[in-house]
């Protein structure tokens, strides 16, 4: 919305829609502007008080407006003048002020002139006539002073409103004028400050929005009520009064507090001021609570139009209020003696008391607020509960302590003193609650019975008529396992609950009654323990326990009995075979069922016979020996004194082996030995197993195999347990599944079993078992469910978990044929399995290191011959088919062949190979296409990096060269490129009939190999190269704006030639360039901001001047010396290289092509020239002095030329050339020293020749 118009604006728009005498409404004024109607309203009315126009209301709300009719115009001063009179005595402000101007005409100031009584008021400026602004409001606001300054030079009145933030932050609506001389620079200023106004028309504007979503927002009730409050609707909030509808309040007001309301809402419409008030209310639901209603009237013309209202629900609150009032006025009256103290100084001063406080302590409320504690102190408060307090207090902690206390006369009292710390909802500490408790009386009862109690032994408890305990004493307190704090003032059923109704209870009551003592003993079982009581009547009507505790003698006479009742019962209840021998007659006197079933015959049937009788006859000596030494001291014995194992005899003449425990003990006055007959035919025939699997143990550590282990194993299990079938499962990473590696099946199962499943994931006890490492033990399939999709011939199992080897599963056709110690002797065997499986896999993995060891010293002995060949050999054809040779002499490689890239034919070729199966290259794909699996050997070329495959029947059907391989029984590959210096010379490619046939240590072997050849071929080449007498010119264009030349000669769109380089150690070269058409200074600024350059400098010579440049990337001109060719010339500009290289006659012109165009690949021959001018004719010959160098000297001596070093003054010193080789200083002075002592020796031989002749 725009700003609000001016008064003369509004006046000029008035005087426009009609003549003086015609009425207007506020609306038809309002069309002309962008502004609400009560902003014209507001400037009508002001044009009316200033006498401008005149007004009428018409109707109950409408209102007119018209100018008056004038007979004549009056002058502007006259108006003024007028004015002035006027404004002596209205509200509005006037001043006339004269605006001061600076020396560059610049309005700074202004003096008031004169001021009506209303300036001061709305501008808190006092007594301002004759006074600048500047003195009065130093921060007085910039635009004022224009305003002022442009009336008084133009003349032009202006009406503007204004904010003033110095003048108490007010807004102010203008009108100034020109009056005077204009000379004087005066102006006449009327203002109305509208500062509420202002403010208000800011606010109104987004009113509506903030009270839509107010009341969106709020969770009260919010209403709209009629003026008379007849009808009420609700606008926001659930539960307060029925949605959508029309209600009058008395709806929603019980009866009771209907009166009160009215009042309420009577006095505010009457007062038309706010209604505020709490009352209850009835919900729309029915339910009765407490609201907070607030109602404000909206006005019009002094008349309200409604109410506006809302209504928050309080009814949780008083509640609250509620509860806590109760609580007050139970503190209040509590017959405990309260206080509260205010916690957060040293002192904690009191804030409160109740009534039985003031009667305990004497103190009136008045008396103690605002006073800690310390004032119930005295002479006789110790210090160790008033530090435990203090204490307590500065750890906000609850403590309960007794201490010597003083009322207000003086009077000495025992005080029991609880504090308490007291927080709000916010876990804020608020208050200490501390209650007092008297017990003077309590202590010196307490004082004359301690001195009692000290001279008894004997627990003592004591109670009143009521059973309230009143005393125990230490004793009693340890024997009753209770505390004085957790007895005393407790009633003693409380206490001892369990007591009810038993002949405790009956003996007390006894007492109580009779007032006669009782004695007794009882077993109380709480606390386990026998008790002999005495009770007695005591003074207070109460009773006097005293006790002691004799449990131990109880439980020694027990045990006795217990004991003749044990013995006496032992044989009819013991599981295990007894008999009882009389050791004077050695007849059997008595006997158990296990004994009679044992022997196999009725027990009354055994009573009588002789101990002898129920052994082998043949070795009674034996068994005598045994009974005596039974009778002398007792024992456990399994085997006589001969070795022979113990057996008893039954009806049948059968030999039952046993394990006899004997001991005589005497039972009512005599001596009987008794004996424990344990059948041990079981343990015996598992230890019987047991020694058979550890006969088996040793084959299974010898096996040096994974399924002769397992093959051991399931063979001796079946043959111990004598079960259905017997199997190990192993699992398969690649099918993820647990199949039968090893299995043995019984001959008369055979039949029933025709094949073994096998387990895939999450399917059966077996996998589970597997997964979770745990033995799982199944007695019968068909009594439990399970998740097999086939039907189990089995009925019971046992699957015992290997590791990550697999399971060992014994299973049988009958139900329950697995018990526990057959899980153990399964559990045993799979630990011992697991053990040898770990076994065999180390042993496995030695021997196959011993054989890498072998292969690896058989093929360094092949490559300690195949270094002597490399030395001796004249041409590469005879170094690659030596090494090749070499190798498969070796046990290690079964063909091995070197091949280079042939990029015409875009194809591998074959240089050299030797070994079996010669054919396999002509049956196998070598072109350089994008084959997912290409033969190791074009993988090797095209990636410059070792590779092959330590198991060539992997993924066999995605590659065409590995199923020919397997016909050769090829099993791994590994294939090596040659390369020295960043050349390529081929790659070497080798076969073995084993898998993992090229392990690290053996490739590591190769990899050396490999550079060794790579180097001979280079130093080969080289060699041919400078023995050769014709050359070969090739002159190629490559059209590649990466490259690194044509890059540089970009930076200035000229043209550079290549004129040296000299190859630095590690893998970078130091280059010498001209320029043609360009500045080499500029281009060195360039050039050191490219990928590649790592330094540069300026070499000026006297007849040019050369650019050197550190290349970190591969060059051309260093990878063609390496491979014995000679870069004559290279020249680029922006888009491509020219590019001569002179070829040696040995070497093969189309392999040269293949050297340039693997740099280069958009590389195109030009032209092919053969010359007869002998190779390296542009180096010099080595009949010269620099042909007397050393290749390393003339690089030095050459750099050292080319950079300035032998100029006077020298451009370069010996540190930065040497820095350039990376080497010594002193090294590089010892290369320039022998080179100029060389060139020196020459050069004088030569002229001592020219002398002679």
């Amino acid at each position: 919305m725009s700003s609000a118009p001016s008064l003369a604006q509004v006046r000029d728009a008035f005087e426009a829609l009609g003549p003086p005498g015609t009425p207007l409404t506020t609306p038809e004024v309002a069309t002309t502007f962008d502004c609400t109607d009560r902003t014209i309203y507001n400037r009508l009315e002001t044009l009316v008080e200033d006498g401008v126009l005149e007004t009428k209301k018409v109707g109950a709300r409408g209102r007119v407006w018209w100018q008056p009719v004038e007979e004549h115009r009056v002058t502007k001063r006259e108006i003024v003048e007028k004015y002035r009179r006027l404004f002596e005595s209205i509200e509005k402000g006037f001043c006339i002020i004269e605006v001061l101007f600076d020396d560059d005409d610049q309005p700074a100031d202004y003096r008031f002139l004169e001021t009506n009584p209303a300036f001061e008021k709305r501008t808190d400026l006092r007594d301002p006539e004759g006074k600048r602004i500047r003195e009065l409001e130093p921060d007085h606001e910039d635009h004022w002073f224009e305003k002022y300054g442009a009336v008084a030079q133009t003349g032009e009145p202006v009406q503007f409103t204004g904010y003033a933030e110095n003048l108490g932050e007010r807004w102010y609506e203008i009108d100034a004028f020109r009056i005077g001389d204009p000379t004087d620079h005066t102006v006449a200023i009327l203002f109305n400050e509208v500062s509420e106004h202002k403010y208000t028309e800011n606010t109104v504007q987004g009113g509506e929005q903030r009270l839509k979503a107010l009341v969106e927002a709020t969770t009260e009730g919010v209403y709209r009520i009629s003026p008379d409050w007849s009808e009420i609707y609700q606008l926001a909030g659930e539960g307060f009064v029925a949605d959508g509808l029309l209600n009058t309040w008395q709806e929603y007001i019980p009866e009771d507090e209907q009166e009160r309301v009215g009042q309420a809402i009577d006095e505010a419409i009457e007062t038309q001021s706010p209604f505020e008030l709490e009352h209850r209310i009835k919900y729309a639901d029915g339910t009765v609570g407490w609201t907070h209603s607030k109602a404000v009237p909206i006005l019009e013309d002094g008349e309200i139009v409604e109410w506006f209202g809302t209504a928050t629900d309080i009814t949780e609150r008083k509640e609250q209020q509620r509860e806590k009032d109760l609580l007050w006025q139970a503190i209040e009256k509590a017959n405990s003696p309260l206080l509260m103290a205010e916690p957060g100084s040293d002192d904690n001063p009191i804030v409160y008391v109740n009534e039985a406080f003031e009667h305990l302590t004497g103190y009136t409320a008045s008396e103690l607020i605002g006073r800690d504690c310390r004032i119930f102190q005295g002479k006789s408060t110790r210090q160790e509960p008033v530090t435990e307090l203090r204490e307590a207090i500065d750890n906000e902690e609850q403590v309960t302590v007794e201490l010597r206390n003083y009322q207000r006369d003086g009077t000495e009292f025992w005080n029991r003193v609880t504090i308490s710390p007291v927080y709000d909802t916010d876990g804020e500490l608020v208050r200490f609650l501390g209650t007092q408790e008297d017990i003077t009386e309590y202590k010196e009862q307490e004082r004359k019975r301690q001195e009692v109690v000290d001279r008894v032994t004997d627990g003592i408890i004591e109670v009143d008529s009521d059973w309230r305990c009143t005393f125990i004493n230490g004793k009693g307190g340890e024997l009753a396992n209770t505390s004085e704090a957790e007895l005393l003032d407790r009633t003693f059923w409380e206490v001892f609950e369990d007591a009810r109704g038993s002949t405790f209870e009956k003996k007390y009551r006894e007492v109580m009654d009779t007032r006669e003592p009782a004695s007794f003993v009882e077993y109380y079982p709480k606390l386990d323990s026998w008790f002999d009581v005495q009770a007695y009547p005591n003074d207070d009507d109460g009773v006097a326990i005293y006790f002691r505790d004799i449990t131990e003698r109880k439980e020694r006479e027990q045990a006795r009995q217990r004991a003749e009742k044990r013995y006496q019962k032992l044989l009819e209840l013991a599981p295990v075979p007894i008999v009882a021998v009389d050791p004077g007659t050695e007849e059997v006197i008595e006997a158990n069922d296990a004994a009679g079933e044992l022997i196999g015959c009725p027990t009354a049937e055994l009573i009588g016979q002789t101990r002898a009788s129920l052994h082998p006859t043949e070795k009674n000596d034996g068994y005598d020996a045994i009974f005596r030494k039974a009778t002398e001291r007792g024992g456990t014995w399994r085997h006589l004194p001969d070795g022979s194992p113990t057996h008893i005899v039954d009806e049948h003449g059968k030999e039952i082996p046993v394990e006899i425990t004997a001991k005589k003990v005497e039972l009512e006055g005599d001596d009987v030995v008794y004996g424990v007959l344990q059948d041990i035919t079981d343990q015996l025939e598992y230890q019987r197993r047991l020694d058979t699997l550890n006969e088996v143990t040793h084959e299974l550590f010898d096996a040096e195999a994974e399924r002769e282990v397992t093959r051991t194993a399931v063979e001796a299990l079946a043959d111990v347990l004598e079960i259905t079938t017997v199997a190990f499962y192993s699992f398969d990473e690649d099918k993820w599944e647990l199949g039968p590696a090893v299995h043995t099946t019984s001959s008369e199962e055979a039949e029933e079993i025709d094949e073994l499943p096998v387990f895939e994931p999450g399917i059966g006890v077996e996998w589970r078992a597997f997964a979770d490492g745990q033995t799982a033990l199944v007695d019968d399939f068909r009594t439990r469910e399970t998740d097999y999709e086939f039907e189990r011939t089995i009925r019971s199992e046992l699957a015992v978990p290997i590791d990550d080897w697999g399971l060992l599963v014994a299973a049988d056709t009958r139900p329950d044929m697995f018990d526990d110690w057959t899980a153990n002797l399964v559990e045993t065997l799979g630990a011992t399995i697991r053990s040898a499986l770990d076994h065999t896999e180390r042993e496995q993995e030695l021997r196959e290191q011993r054989r890498e060891l072998q292969e690896i010293e058989s093929l360094n002995q092949q490559i300690r011959d195949i270094t002597h060949t490399i030395v001796q050999a004249d041409s590469r054809v005879e170094l690659e088919q030596s090494v090749c040779e070499r190798l498969v002499a070796s046990d290690a490689i079964e063909f091995a062949w070197i091949g280079n890239v042939d990029l015409e034919e875009k194809a591998v070729a074959p240089r050299a190979q030797a070994g079996t199966d010669s054919d396999y290259l002509d049956s196998v794909p070598l072109t350089l296409d994008e084959s997912t699996d290409p033969e190791p050997s074009v993988q090797a070329l095209q990636s410059r990096d070792a590779c092959g495959s330590s198991n060539i029947a992997t993924d066999i059907q995605h590659g065409e060269w590995r199923s020919t391989a397997i016909e050769r029984e090829f099993r791994s590959v590994l294939s090596v490129p040659l390369i020295y210096r960043e050349a390529l010379y081929g790659a070497l490619t080798v076969y073995s009939r084993s898998t993992s046939g090229f392990p690290d240590a053996l490739r590591s072997v190769l990899q050396e190999l490999c550079d060794l050849t790579a180097h001979a071929s280079a130093a080969i080449e080289q060699k041919e190269a400078l023995h050769t007498t014709q050359t070969t010119e090739l002159e190629f264009e490559a059209r590649d704006e990466t490259t690194l030349f044509c890059r540089l000669a970009a930076v200035l769109d000229c043209e550079i030639e290549l004129e040296r380089v000299v190859s630095q150690r590690g893998e970078s070269t130091l280059a010498f360039f001209s320029v043609a058409n360009g500045t080499p200074e500029e281009l060195l600024k360039e050039a050191k901001r490219l990928d590649g350059i790592e330094e540069g400098r300026l070499i000026e010579r006297p007849n040019d001047t050369f650019i050197q440049l550190r290349i970190t990337e591969p060059c051309i001109g260093s990878m063609l010396s390496n491979r014995g060719l000679i870069l004559q010339q290279l020249v680029a500009d922006r888009t491509r290289c020219w590019l001569t290289v002179e070829v040696p006659e040995a070497f093969n012109t189309r392999q040269a092509v293949n050297i340039v165009t693997s740099h280069y690949e958009n590389a195109q021959l030009l032209a092919k020239r053969e010359s007869d001018t002998p190779f390296n004719s542009r180096e010099t010959s080595l009949n010269t002095p620099l042909g007397a160098l050393t290749p390393r000297q003339r690089e030095v001596v050459e750099t050292a030329y080319r950079s300035g070093y032998f100029d006077s003054p020298r451009r370069v010193s010996g540190k930065e050339i040497a820095e350039m080789f990376d080497f010594s200083n002193s090294t590089f002075h010892e290369h320039i020293r022998k080179a100029e002592q060389t060139l020196f020796e020459n050069l004088i031989e030569d002229t001592n020749r020219s002398l002679v002749t």
